[in-house]
């Protein structure tokens, strides 16, 4: 037990160092920075170029990680996310994954896939302590740590500086008014963020095989100590890191290594729905939310909002929303033949991921929750399907019918023990689902076939399997199906009911709306989208592997919903994420980083406000001479994320 906490202590030290980063960045911009592992993955290499690579101390390496990751914060804020502060707090999270994308390119052309390290300092020598041996790198991390942690503690409570910090974050617009730089704070922040993830990158390299991924699963695990340890507090941040590194550790020792990250999962899972805030942490309010909105743009993001604004009220409410969601019908149906066949497969997964990334869509407008826990019901969906088909082929059906039926079932029982989730917590949640899935699928192969998967064949008619081409009609109808259900859900009374309670809890109470069963209804249409996805990515490959629902899955879902912002937008929302990387595939890597950049720039040139686009024209229907008013106009109102 003593050899586990010794590791738990180094372990712990390093996710602590990247959950400050990560809290830092919260603190003032109630923004998820989905881009800081690449950083300090980029700031490992750069650490590794000088230490190894160029012959300098170490030392030298450490400090030259911290200051790039401090310069490429505090670009990031300054370049581009202090231009997109009127966007909701979502598209600021998509905005540094397509950061997260670039960097990773860099990272990629500079130093190619190859594993690098750095030796560890003073040749690794160790010392005794109480009877078992602890290295000298190790306790400097750890001292590392408390120093930071102690620091940054004591400034953020006594100081003057960090006044301005937990100024900025309750009320920004408050602090602008007692002659606070709101802009400078926020900056700093970020730069100081980029620091201490330059810091855990340096640090890391002697204990961690450098690759350009490697950092994202550190970045998963202080993800996780944030949320336990309370995502508004630093010290939380610290006692987090440590109690994920203890849950880890006792897992693979004593439970199952193998299954040591499914039991952190569980456990985080298990935890928020004791504990919704952390243990330091506080609940999102909706003014917390509510404080983040109307903050600084930059000048090129306020003239295209206002020329976009103009151009989306001609759509709002007027036939063209109707003439556009014909089109995209019609598109649907001829797309092989305009593009040509060899771009059927990929056509095909484009009308999947709509499915998909269409149920994402459904939560994020109508719950104003981050979820990332769409691939794994997409993986439930294929799994299921495969288990199906492989007793019975002629059950093709079935296998559909029960995919989609237990995703509804439980995405219902995950929705209900989540009720009380918000914002970051929420999102923590969904993604230990995500991160779960994978693993359990690796590990239990009695049921999933392992890392080798299912195979199983396409759906028959009359005994004859569908061909190519009859098998992307065979998926377009489904599209077409959930496509037009869902835009005809969204202008029911059952819609504009949905609408209310989403946008005006409080308003939707006084009338006998529950917000919260509203909320439960929502995720579990939206994840069963998902699992019917995954049944139909399953005939359509032919198989189904673990492989295929990692990290990146969901974060590709999560982009197309809110690129998209609507059900109509997450036709070209899931084109971005899977027809751009073919249309570039000569060059992985440069399709990565146009990706990523194509994803910045659709913040910029898409409007605010895309939900309006789900809305058709009604007619006034009158009874009895009067106007029947029984069903609420649409809300004109942007998308707000509780988690912002």
């Amino acid at each position: 037990m003593g050899l586990v906490i010794i590791n738990s202590l180094v372990t712990g030290a390093i996710y602590a160092l990247t959950a400050l980063g990560v809290v830092m960045v919260y603190k003032t911009t109630r923004v998820f920075n989905f881009a800081h592992g690449i950083l300090s993955g980029l700031c490992g290499y750069v650490a590794y170029q000088v230490t190894v690579i160029w012959g300098m101390p170490f030392l030298l390496g450490v400090v030259t990680a911290v200051l790039l990751g401090a310069a490429l914060g505090y670009l990031m804020e300054k370049l581009l996310l202090s231009r997109l502060y009127q966007r909701s707090a979502l598209e600021l999270v998509i905005a540094t994954f397509g950061v997260a994308m670039i960097l990773e390119y860099v990272i990629i052309r500079t130093w190619r896939y190859d594993e690098r390290a750095i030796p560890v300092p003073w040749d690794n020598a160790s010392f005794g302590l109480g009877g078992l041996r602890m290295t000298y790198y190790g306790l400097t991390v750890v001292g590392v740590a408390l120093v930071v942690g102690a620091v940054l503690t004591v400034v953020l409570l006594k100081s003057e500086i960090g006044l301005k910090l937990r100024s900025t974050f309750e009320d920004p617009v408050a602090a602008r008014l007692t002659g606070i730089n709101v802009n400078r704070i926020r900056s700093s922040s970020w730069a100081l963020g980029g620091g201490l993830g330059g810091l855990a990158g340096a640090l890391i390299a002697p204990l961690l095989y450098l690759s350009p991924g490697s950092m994202n699963s550190i970045l998963i695990t202080a993800f996780a100590a944030a949320v336990i340890g309370g995502f508004s507090s630093l010290f939380g941040a610290a006692v987090g890191g440590l109690a994920v590194a203890l849950t880890l550790n006792i897992a693979g020792t004593y439970i199952s290594l193998q299954y040591r990250n499914v039991i952190l999962y569980v456990v985080v899972i298990l935890f928020l729905w004791i504990r919704p805030h952390g243990i330091f942490g506080k609940a999102e309010t909706e003014h917390d939310s509510a404080a983040a909105e109307g903050e600084r743009s930059g000048r090129l993001a306020a003239r295209l909002k206002s020329a976009l604004a103009g151009r989306g009220s001609r759509l709002r409410g007027r036939p063209a929303h109707a003439v556009l969601q014909l089109v995209l019908v019609v598109l649907v149906l001829f797309a092989p033949l305009i593009l040509g066949s060899s771009w059927r497969l990929s056509l095909g997964t484009w009308l999947i991921t709509f499915i998909a990334v269409a149920g994402v869509a459904l939560i994020i407008n109508y719950t104003k929750q981050m979820s990332l826990a769409q691939s794994a019901f997409v993986g439930l969906g294929a799994y299921a399907t495969a288990i199906v088909v492989d007793m019975d082929g002629s059950k093709w059906w079935l296998g559909m019918l029960i995919a989609f039926g237990a995703g509804l079932v439980i995405a219902a029982i995950i929705s209900i023990g989540s009720a009380r989730l918000q914002g970051p917590y929420f999102a923590a949640m969904t993604l230990a689902l995500a991160l779960a899935l994978p693993e359990l699928a690796q590990n239990w192969g009695e049921l999933t076939g392992g890392a080798n998967g299912r195979i199983l064949s396409a759906p028959s008619f009359g005994g004859l399997q569908l061909t190519s081409s009859q098998m992307y009609t065979f998926v377009a109808i489904f599209a077409l199906v959930v496509f037009v259900g869902l835009i005809a859900l969204r202008n029911s009374r059952f819609g504009w009911r949905m609408t209310l309670a989403s946008d005006s809890p409080r308003a939707g109470v006084a009338i006998g709306i529950s917000p919260t069963v509203w909320r439960v209804g929502v995720i579990t249409i939206g994840c069963g989208l998902g699992a019917l996805a995954g049944s139909l990515e399953a005939f359509q490959a032919g198989g189904v592997a673990p492989e295929s629902f990692t990290f990146d899955l969901a974060m590709y879902f999560f982009v197309a919903a809110v690129v998209g912002g609507s059900i109509t937008g997450s036709f070209w929302g899931s084109a971005l994420v899977i027809l751009v990387p073919v249309a570039f595939r000569s060059s992985e890597e440069l399709s990565m980083a146009i990706f990523g950049a194509v994803v910045i720039a659709s913040l910029f040139l898409l409007p605010r406000d895309l939900s309006a686009l789900d809305v058709l024209p009604r007619l006034r229907r009158k009874r009895k001479g009067r106007t029947d008013a029984t069903v609420p106009p649409s809300p004109a109102k942007p998308l707000v994320d509780s988690a912002a």
